[in-house]
């Protein structure tokens, strides 16, 4: 026999108290009802007993079924030996005076009617015995159907191996449904299982005079769910091979339809039998899991999850976070610092892209006379919403963080990402002291094409460290030559001598180190309106590891850098008469910058397998997972937003061209 002890579903968002109350009831109501079960089986017994002796002295009465078999069940009717033995018992009576002393005593002798009417009394009351079974007054009789017993049957256990047998498969499956159905759907999914499974079984059995308890209906169900929706995982099984425990894992599409498979043959085998119960009600079983294989593949197509428990939990935990932010708010205001500190760092510490409490935390420690513990939480949360585009929520704040944060602190490559975005909301000083702020931040580490960025924003608004950054740039052997041109071209000129200098005309894009021009490799020029000048290079992606994307462009395969990706832009072209397929845009110019010359290398799905690069059930998943990935090393902004940026869902367009006059050439 092989017992499931466990599986590799180790966590769940939160507590099951759905699944824990259901173990609790079946628990408490084995408790409350060992007692009367015990009390009623002593009564049962004795009263059997008065039958037994009764009968044996008046053998020639008339027994119910039922009775004469509790009698005479260790004699078989085959070749009509129970009757023979009957007639032994009958002629041993009357042939040899057996109780004639006792039928002396008792007086006048009796009629026969009178002692059938005697045995008949003696029956009923066994009768009432066993009626006043809690089994016969909570659990299901088909002869005898009460309503609420379709319930009350699932939490009635017929000992204490039946009761832990179930309660350890409805804890191996319980709380992960419950996880991922919510409460409601959940417990209302257990009870109609067990009742469907109880309903299968009276239709089945309807002269059943015995009852039904137990959750295994119920449980089954939960199998049969848990089937659908963790199909792949795998179940820790033990077993004992002479006397000693072994284990193995199997999945769970393997070994769970195994299961319902034996439960079919045992309910077949039982009905070949003559439809005697066996004491295990197999279809019930089997009803419970075929339902539960419906139900969860009718929340699997409706997508219930996702519409529902997924986004009630998000809210949850937004309402949950938004109840600590206000109490810190609150300790904060009453000069509770050390207390809001405690609250807002553990929310932060479960939620590091929180942006308000990320500028919560920042307050708090600028009360407190001291910001740098605060300052990677605030740069972490400026550059997500920099690349979702907020760019309303870093203006106001950013001159605050450039004045306040300690010497270094601030990331050269979010500084650039700052001055690009927003450089024109917050005026020439504020540029200035953002690109010495990202100056100062500078290490060994720092991408030669950030150096080139921060170097050309602190040209266009004299910032004292662009001429340190110039040739920081310069000194890099990784620098393009494109680019190393157009930074000695700054150096020679505004950054000539100390002061505000106007901006090149016409900066030139920044350019990955392995992307250096080649004449063997044709840019296509198209035209996008506000007069952009889009310069595409056809890639294909041959492989992603380490955070490096390798590409074959011109028949040459080249690793590119994606720290000089400014924008990651993806569509889907849907042309009328065409498959559908999705572009992909790593763009080394950003749209909303001031050029007209935009470097764009661009990737198709058609000319690529992304299970290739990634892994993922299937293609899409892949393709998906891939832009995930570059959006995350390359720190690009997503166009055009987001989700579209990654497929959820991906934005369709009728043509290219319309694709690059909306997201890039209309972008600011």
């Amino acid at each position: 026999m092989f017992l499931p002890v466990g599986h590799d579903q180790s966590s769940v968002r939160r507590l099951p108290w759905v699944t824990f109350t259901l173990m609790g009831l079946c628990v408490v109501v084995f408790l409350l009802t060992l007692a009367p079960v015990q009390s009623s089986k002593e009564r049962m017994a004795r009263s059997l007993t008065e039958i037994a002796e009764y009968f044996f002295a008046h053998p020639n009465l008339e027994l119910e079924p039922e009775i004469e078999e509790y009698l005479f069940g260790f004699v078989p009717e085959y070749q009509g030996q129970r009757e023979a033995f009957k007639e032994v018992l009958k002629e041993g009576v009357t042939g040899f005076g057996l109780f004639d002393g006792e039928q002396e005593e008792q007086g006048p002798e009796e009629t026969e009617a009178e002692q059938q009417a005697e045995l008949d009394r003696l029956t009923a009351q066994f009768h009432k015995a066993i009626k006043s079974s809690p089994y016969f007054e909570l659990g299901l009789v088909p002869a005898d159907q009460h309503i609420y017993a379709y319930i009350t049957h699932q939490f009635m256990h017929g000992g204490w191996m039946h009761l832990i047998g179930n309660l350890l498969f409805l804890y191996l499956a319980g709380p992960y449904l419950e996880d991922v159905w919510g409460r409601p759907l959940f417990a209302g999914f257990y009870l109609s299982a067990g009742v469907f499974a109880a309903l299968v079984y009276v239709l089945k059995y309807p002269l059943m005079e015995g009852p039904m308890v137990g959750a295994s209906g119920a449980i089954a169900g939960l199998m049969g769910a848990f089937l659908v929706r963790y199909g792949g995982t795998k179940i820790k099984f033990l077993f004992f091979f002479f006397m000693t425990p072994r284990f193995f894992d199997a999945p769970a599409w393997l070994m769970l339809p195994l299961w319902l498979l034996r439960e079919v043959f045992y309910g077949q085998a039982v009905d070949f039998g003559g439809g005697q119960s066996s004491g295990v009600a197999h279809w019930a079983h089997v009803a419970g899991f075929v339902y539960g294989l419906v139900i969860a593949a009718g929340v699997k197509q409706l997508k219930f999850e996702e519409k529902y428990v997924d986004t009630a939990l998000e809210s949850q935990a937004i309402q949950h976070q938004n109840l600590d932010l206000e109490e810190a708010l609150d300790a904060r205001q009453r000069g509770q610092l050390e207390k809001a500190e405690e609250i807002l760092l553990s929310q932060l510490k479960a939620n590091p892209g929180d942006f308000d409490a990320a500028m919560a935390y920042w307050d708090v420690r600028r009360d407190i006379g001291a910001v740098a513990p605060a300052v990677p939480f605030v740069l972490r949360v400026f550059r997500d919403v920099l690349r979702k585009g907020q760019h309303d929520l870093v203006t106001p704040r950013w001159p605050e963080i450039l004045e306040m944060a300690p010497p270094g602190s601030i990331d050269p490559s979010l500084a650039a990402r700052v001055a690009e975005t927003v450089g024109d909301e917050l005026g020439e000083h504020t540029l200035q002291a953002t690109v010495d702020a990202g100056a100062a931040g500078v290490t060994p580490e720092t991408p030669v094409g950030v150096l080139a960025r921060l170097t050309r924003v602190g040209a266009a608004v004299g910032a004292c460290s662009a001429r340190t950054l110039a040739e920081q740039a310069l000194a890099s052997m990784d620098l393009p030559n494109e680019t190393r041109a157009e930074i000695e071209g700054l150096v020679a000129g505004p950054l000539a001598s100390v002061g505000p200098a106007s901006a090149p005309e016409e900066p030139s894009p920044v350019t990955a180190t392995a992307l250096e021009t080649d004449e063997s490799v044709e840019p296509t020029i198209t035209m996008a309106p506000e007069d952009h000048q889009l310069e595409i290079m056809e890639a294909v992606p041959t492989a992603w590891e380490d955070g490096v994307l390798t590409l074959s462009i011109g028949g040459k395969s080249r690793p590119m850098a994606l720290n000089q990706v400014q924008a990651l832009a993806v569509a889907g072209i849907a042309q009328p008469g065409q498959a559908p397929f999705v572009i992909v845009d790593l763009m080394l110019d950003a749209p909303w910058s001031k050029r007209v010359k935009l470097r764009i290398i661009r990737l198709s799905s058609k000319a690529f397998d992304p299970s290739g690069l990634v892994e993922g059930p299937d293609p899409m998943s892949c393709f998906r997972q891939l832009l995930v990935e570059i959006l995350e090393v390359s720190d690009a902004a997503p166009l055009p937003d987001p989700d579209a940026a990654v497929g959820n869902p991906f934005q369709r367009f009728a043509a290219i061209s319309d694709y690059e006059q909306e997201v890039i050439g209309l972008t600011s």
